[in-house]
């Protein structure tokens, strides 16, 4: 491809001596690049050439596929198109031959992207001025294993993930701590302390700012580390027939299956918990659970619509034989779960709770 006009990248460079910041628009203009639509690989093989020829210092004997990458990723977004964000931006020259330098420099391949991220958050002015050398310095020295654990202690911090078990949200200590200080994760997480990046549970303002400069979005979220998150819709189950298996048990599957979608919560209180008034304040929603024909004293009926208050409720009646009337014991939707169709309950409650309340959704696979 020919560029657009005689003058070379060189000539911009150099073309005032007061002038020390590289416009990223007159850099495409020079490298052929279009200011808009899909340019081809030539377009960006073009203006890393030019770029090697006008820094040859820092590019002497180094892979021309890292200057590919780098400036792909300070000049396109993630669907390969020319970055309208960066179009009138500028590098200061240091920070462009410094972060250059620091890519071509580094042993670790997988970190060329990174450089070029870092070069297009600086150029936008995403990181603050003060902040720049430092997050170069700290990204030459960062190998790829501690920038994976800063960004696993990055979505742990911004995102409710389940733990591998029951309630509640992983914590970033878990992946910061470790047993034993000289293992790898021991190590690694006692550089990014070291760096201001976390401190000893959690991850530090430094750490956030730093982590989003070096990864877009896309590449931060959960599902990338084999995390789940929760929906953030939360449930109680009240079994008012603790003793009766076939309720318990299948109170326990409905708890599987909901956990599966990202739907937290389980069975709570059991009858006896309704003989006085105890607020519930975390539940969207809630399930009861009995087998039918159960009589549910006056007092913990009024104290079950308490807690309930104006929250949806679906009851699940569980029959003896499907001849059975159901008899529900307060007024709200409720399902009738026959004997011979037991082992569909807990899809059964799921699709009549997202009917009721729309904000169930399944979790990302």
């Amino acid at each position: 491809m020919v560029p657009k006009n005689d003058k070379k990248l060189i000539d911009i460079l150099n073309s005032s001596k007061t002038n020390k910041t590289l416009k990223i628009s007159d850099v495409l203009v020079t490298a052929g690049l279009a200011t808009s639509g899909i340019p081809g690989a030539e377009a960006i093989w073009n203006f890393a050439k030019l770029g090697t020829n006008s820094i040859k210092d820092y590019l002497a004997d180094r892979s021309e596929s890292k200057v590919f990458e780098f400036h792909r990723k300070l000049l396109l977004n993630d669907k390969d198109i020319v970055d309208d964000s960066v179009l009138q931006s500028t590098l200061e020259m240091a920070d462009y031959h410094a972060l250059l330098q620091a890519c071509l420099s580094d042993i670790e391949d997988e970190k060329t992207t990174i450089y070029g991220n870092l070069a297009k958050a600086i150029a936008r002015n995403v990181v603050p001025k003060n902040l720049r050398r430092h997050f170069i310095l700290t990204l030459k020295e960062i190998n790829w294993d501690q920038l994976d654990l800063l960004a696993r202690v990055y979505v742990l911090s911004q995102y409710n993930i389940m733990p591998q078990q029951g309630i509640g949200r992983r914590k970033p200590s878990e992946a910061i701590s470790a047993p034993d200080p000289y293992s790898a994760q021991g190590i690694d997480s006692s550089f990014l302390k070291t760096k201001s990046l976390v401190d000893a549970d959690s991850l530090t303002p430094l750490g956030k700012s730093f982590i989003e400069a070096c990864l877009s979005r896309e590449n931060l979220e959960p599902e990338l580390f084999g995390y789940k998150r929760w929906t953030g819709t939360k449930y109680s189950i009240f079994v008012l027939d603790e003793l009766h298996g076939t309720v318990f048990n299948s109170c326990h599957e409905i708890e599987n299956y909901y956990r599966q979608r990202g739907v937290e919560g389980g069975t709570g209180p059991m009858e006896g918990s309704l003989d006085r008034f105890s607020p519930m304040l975390h539940p969207d929603f809630f399930l009861i659970a009995y087998q039918n024909g159960k009589k549910l004293p006056e007092i913990r009926t009024q104290n079950l619509l308490k807690v309930i208050g104006k929250r949806p409720a679906l009851q699940i009646i569980y029959m003896n034989n499907a001849n059975e009337t159901p008899t529900p014991i307060i007024e709200s939707d409720f399902l009738s779960i026959h004997p011979d169709n037991i082992k569909n309950t807990a899809a059964q409650t799921f699709e009549a709770m997202a009917k009721i309340l729309p904000t169930i959704k399944e979790n990302k696979k």
